[in-house]
């Protein structure tokens, strides 16, 4: 089983569409909810048309459909 897994960035101050470079500017977020293709791409699709808000500062910058995370054992 694949799930949804969207790429978010952290943009330069004042930028609309330039990425931060450097540790901590890139974050991968699994939608474990959305495990089909068409479901990743009606997400993304929100998030660029503005029906899903990312935060301010945030970019979307792909999707992708992969295995999910091993959990870890506390």
């Amino acid at each position: 089983m694949k799930v949804c897994a969207i790429l978010i960035c952290a943009l330069v101050q004042g930028s609309a569409t330039e990425c931060q470079r450097g540790r901590g500017a890139y974050e991968l977020v699994e939608l474990e909810h959305v495990n089909t293709a068409a479901g990743c791409k009606r997400v993304a699709d929100d998030i660029r048309s503005g029906a899903l808000p990312l935060p301010a500062g945030l970019r979307l910058v792909r999707r992708d459909m992969l295995p999910p995370k091993e959990k870890q054992s506390p």
